[in-house]
């Protein structure tokens, strides 16, 4: 099977705009990317229907993987980030009476 999806862009373009399918980032639809919704090793189409427009950052994360392996590897990675976040938040809550005393005092 000939991988001719690049073809169909226009017609993705028109359904779905100049938007990245999966993180919704506006760009110029030259930027934007056929994508295998079902990957072509599971054996997804190049059918219309299996096709969908993505950023290249999206595109290249995703690969080949299916969009629910994908998407949970992206929950984790942002569980993981927010967790630091909220760590990070918290360190900064304990350590801040003592910065604004130094500041305090420079004064």
């Amino acid at each position: 099977m000939a991988n001719d999806s690049w073809r169909k862009k226009p017609l993705l373009v028109e359904k779905y705009g100049s938007r990245c399918f999966y993180c919704g980032r506006e760009m110029d639809q030259s930027l934007l990317q056929v994508d295998h919704f079902i990957p072509r090793k599971l054996s997804g189409s190049n059918e219309v229907s299996n096709l969908r427009l993505a950023c290249p950052q999206c595109n290249s994360s995703k690969w080949s993987s299916s969009f629910l392996d994908w998407s949970d590897r992206l929950i984790t990675r942002w569980e993981r980030a927010t967790a630091e976040k909220e760590y990070c938040e918290a360190v900064l809550t304990k350590i801040n009476p003592f910065i604004e005393e130094e500041d305090d005092d420079d004064a």
